[in-house]
């Protein structure tokens, strides 16, 4: 299957070439084929841009979910424990274990 699809792009990168209005110029299908005019090389760079931006703004929310998971879960440990959760500036803080026994006894 992978010989078959080089075999294709090759074969239409042969095209692409032989004609410079085909249309796969200026496409991220024609920088993948190989082409590497200078519209196909911009389509190509903006694809991979918008694709990494995407992928950095999913991680960015996924990080976002996870802390907002581990604070969700301080705040039901604490609340079970009838103590109020630990804030600095309105933002909740992890504190070590030792530190949280240590203000109980006081």
């Amino acid at each position: 299957m992978a010989t078959l699809v080089k075999e294709l792009r090759k074969r239409w990168l042969e095209e692409m070439q032989s004609n410079p209005d085909d249309k796969k110029h200026g496409t991220a299908y024609g920088y993948t084929c190989g082409c590497r005019c200078d519209k196909c090389s911009e389509a190509g760079t903006g694809t991979y841009s918008k694709r990494r931006t995407k992928v950095l703004q999913l991680q960015e929310e996924k990080r976002q979910a996870m802390l907002q998971r581990r604070v969700d879960k301080l705040e039901e440990l604490f609340t079970a424990a009838e103590a109020p959760l630990p804030r600095i500036n309105g933002k909740v803080v992890v504190c070590p274990k030792a530190k949280i026994e240590r203000n109980k006894d006081v």
